[in-house]
């Protein structure tokens, strides 16, 4: 049986030995980027990723903005079920905030090298906070 605690030591080893699939690319010359929610702990450990954009990212950005854009204002937690409206507009969500990040890096990498991109889509997933106009449909 495993626990955070056997998991984070297995990672921090893989780290260090370099033998994670990013770390393996990375040292191969791979450019390596990670986009959105990796479910790393801690949040920050890159195990071998060159380039890392988390969610915590999204809400330090949107943290700025407000009060014109704030995601999560409504209350609802990320486990809960309980399905609401969305505190934002669909330019500002979640969803679009990912796939421009992974535009960006498409657009702007380093075309000598070969990459990899990891692209991990929050949504479906608590909570449930669907765009206004998605609900209205």
């Amino acid at each position: 049986m495993f626990s955070n605690a056997t998991h984070a030591a297995f990672m921090q080893k893989c780290t260090k030995d370099r033998s994670t699939l990013p770390a393996v690319l990375t040292d191969a010359g791979y450019q390596t980027c990670a986009k959105r929610k990796m479910h790393f702990d801690p949040a920050r450990a890159h195990y071998g990723f060159e380039h890392m954009r988390l969610p915590l990212d999204y809400m330090r950005e949107y943290d700025k903005k407000q009060p014109l854009a704030r995601p999560k204002i409504h209350g609802v937690g990320e486990c809960e079920a309980e399905p609401v409206i969305s505190t934002v507009e669909e330019k500002d969500s979640i969803t679009t905030w990912t796939a421009d990040e992974a535009i960006d890096f498409l657009e702007t990498r380093d075309t000598t090298r070969p990459f990899f991109l990891w692209t991990s889509f929050t949504k479906p997933h608590p909570p449930f906070d669907g765009l206004l106009c998605e609900m209205v449909l």
